[in-house]
């Protein structure tokens, strides 16, 4: 895959949706922290490559269920 974010032709395309996108991250008070943050705030458990994997669980290896305060 070839990163077209640096050529020139693409500038404008790329500053449209950079606009757009904070636009949204705004409307939604979104803060788009670090994921290191979403993973202690969730109680995240990470594998040995650093990924989450696809079950959630806790940093104690339960599951975490819908009404956990963990998983807001």
């Amino acid at each position: 895959m070839k990163n077209l974010v640096n050529e020139s032709k693409y500038q404008k395309i790329w500053q449209d949706l950079e606009t757009k996108l904070k636009s949204l991250l705004d409307k939604t008070n979104d803060k788009f922290l670090p994921d290191m943050d979403y993973v202690k705030k969730w109680g995240y458990v990470l594998d040995e490559t650093g990924s989450a994997p696809h079950n959630k669980v806790n940093f104690q290896g339960l599951p975490i269920d819908a009404d956990s305060k963990n998983n807001d």
